[in-house]
């Protein structure tokens, strides 16, 4: 038996999340094994399994952590006085901070994850906070939209959000002209 490999670093459970989430944006859920992730990170594909027990396992922590993330985006938009154009800058400035986190969660073409109770709730409290604005779930439904296609759009700009935070003012100020 040859002696067990000296590692740098040992391999950690974010580490994983970080790689995989990234190969998941780039080459889609199907497209990536545990064998492709535990290559980009130089390590065996049983040392992935000591963390998660299959790819399922892996991707279904991927969209709660994330899903954790813009959550918190969102409790710290509305703990101070809010309104809906900080609610709807922060969604945006969430999106493209985190742009692999956001192509996981609402761009990926894997229908199974559809329902995830993490996006359920995000999502559920997306409505709450938005609705406290005497807005109808189908004019919510719009907003989302559009800012969704905001920033599906210039996530293929490479560009941070401060260097596009004018664009994003511009455009939830039209949304919201046209609202109410």
């Amino acid at each position: 038996m040859s002696p067990r490999r000296v590692v740098e670093h040992e391999l950690s459970k974010d580490k994983i999340l970080n790689v995989a989430r990234i190969l998941f944006s780039s080459q889609g859920i199907q497209q990536v094994s545990m064998r492709d992730i535990a290559k980009e990170l130089g390590y065996s594909h049983g040392s992935i399994y000591y963390h998660f027990k299959n790819k399922t396992d892996l991707f279904s922590e991927i969209l709660t952590k994330d899903f954790d993330l813009l959550n918190q985006t969102l409790d710290r938009v509305v703990c101070n006085e809010h309104s809906l154009k900080e609610i709807l800058l922060g969604f945006i400035e969430f999106g493209l901070t985190y742009p692999y986190h956001y192509e996981i969660m609402f761009m990926n073409k894997d229908n199974s994850f559809l329902n995830h109770p993490a996006s359920d709730e995000s999502y559920k409290r997306f409505v709450q906070e938005v609705s406290k604005f005497h807005i109808s779930l189908s004019q919510i439904y719009s907003l989302f939209l559009s800012i969704h296609g905001f920033i599906s759009f210039n996530l293929r700009i490479p560009l941070s959000y401060d260097e596009l935070k004018s664009s994003a003012l511009e455009h939830v100020d039209f949304l919201l002209k046209n609202i109410h």
